[in-house]
């Protein structure tokens, strides 16, 4: 017999996002999901969520004078940001900074 109720839910950027925000770390949301789901995750499914969750909170953007700054906890991640076609075009170089 079919169980009367049914639970549907959809992975995206901003839940994955809140959920990584309330402190539920990435790891701990695929064995969640692996826990809960009906069939096997598939592995593509596994590391997208890992790809999502590395660069979730580790990025802000900051107004200073009137000015908005990209900033990032690991400059890996801020030069994978800056390689991005839409973003490159809006860097002025002058303005990328090392630390303070």
């Amino acid at each position: 017999s079919r169980p009367e109720f049914i639970h549907e839910y959809q992975i995206t950027i901003l839940s994955l996002s809140a959920a990584v925000s309330t402190g539920i770390d990435v790891e701990q949301v695929i064995k969640i999901l692996a826990r809960l789901a009906k069939n096997v995750l598939e592995e593509g499914f596994i590391q997208a969520i890992r790809r999502q969750g590395f660069s979730i909170g580790k990025t802000k953007l900051v107004l200073r004078n009137n000015r908005h700054f990209l900033e990032a906890s690991e400059s890996s991640l801020l030069e994978r940001l800056c390689s991005d076609r839409d973003i490159a075009q809006s860097l002025i170089r002058g303005d990328v900074l090392g630390p303070d």
